[in-house]
């Protein structure tokens, strides 16, 4: 374990204890533990509202993700989870009965 990173500590934990295998579940967030990393954010735009929003990762297996329907994608005013219209495969994500997205792709960390 590194001396350097960034730690969150639970309330009523300092976050200055030595970090040991033991203690992990005292820590909200370690850094130089795994978690998941962004790879890509972005906005979508659809070719119309019925055929929603479409992103070719290409990566290969079907990655953790987040896509949010959204008024534009240059000044939004509102962001909603779209639950039950999203769906990933292993090479694209698609939303659908939304004109524009923000969509959030993570990669666990290694």
């Amino acid at each position: 374990m590194s001396d350097v990173g960034i730690r969150i500590s639970k309330e009523g934990v300092n976050a200055s204890n030595p970090l040991v295998e033991t203690n992990k579940k005292d820590f909200v967030f370690l850094s130089d533990d795994n978690s998941p990393k962004v790879i890509y954010s972005g906005f979508l735009t659809a070719p119309d509202f019925f055929t929603g929003v479409s992103y070719t990762h290409d990566l290969g297996y079907v990655p953790m993700f987040f896509l949010f329907a959204t008024d534009s994608p240059t000044s939004p005013t509102y962001y909603k989870i779209v639950n039950g219209l999203s769906f990933s495969t292993t090479t694209t994500i698609s939303g659908m009965l939304m004109d524009y997205g923000y969509l959030i792709i993570l990669q666990e960390g290694a």
